[in-house]
């Protein structure tokens, strides 16, 4: 299995690959237990939309499949969560 980093990267390459409606400043993968022991990959993308408050659907809609993809090639069969949050409602999210 791939480390942390190695995910965390992969994640990275996809959404900057696949999300071109906004620029991107920042992926935040934080590696989580649910209550009843079940892991998943909470995903922050901290986005600046191209057009004023506009991401494209059609790449977010895309985007879990993708990452799924990339996943189990690394041999992680997480399920990836992502919020798309805009740099001004990202707060200190948003420092690099």
């Amino acid at each position: 299995m791939a480390s942390r980093d190695e995910i965390d990267s992969a994640i990275e390459a996809v959404i900057r690959a696949q999300l071109q409606s906004a620029l991107i400043l920042r992926v935040l993968v934080e590696h989580d237990v649910e209550i009843d022991g079940s892991t998943y990959l909470q995903i922050r993308v901290i986005v600046r939309p191209k057009k004023k408050g506009w991401l494209d659907p059609g790449e977010m809609v895309g985007m879990i499949p993708l990452v799924r993809e990339h996943l189990f090639e690394l041999g992680v069969e997480t399920f990836p969560l992502i919020d798309y949050i805009d740099e001004m409602e990202a707060g200190d999210l948003a420092a690099a």
